[in-house]
């Protein structure tokens, strides 16, 4: 998967007492991935990006598709905060 979005939000999450990270992102579409990475990948809430990574499956939570990846690489392109 190669897709251009935006960080909506970043969340820490403490997993086997070692920090991971829960990065939220919107396409320009609206759509939604999730990404947890087991380190910080540097982006924040509202950084413009490109991803690209692996599909790992799609869920739907509170009635929105959702699309979650793994083993992902992003390019920072401008920062809105």
């Amino acid at each position: 998967m190669n897709v251009r979005a935006w960080v909506q939000a970043v969340h820490p999450v403490y997993h086997e007492s070692r920090p991971h990270f829960l990065y939220i992102m919107r396409t320009p579409g609206g759509d939604l991935a999730r990404w947890m990475a087991s380190r910080d990948a540097g982006m924040e809430a509202g950084d413009d990006i490109t991803l690209r990574g692996t599909v790992k499956g799609h869920s739907t939570f509170n009635g929105e598709r959702q699309t979650e990846v793994f083993y992902c690489r992003p390019t920072i392109h401008s920062v809105r905060r």
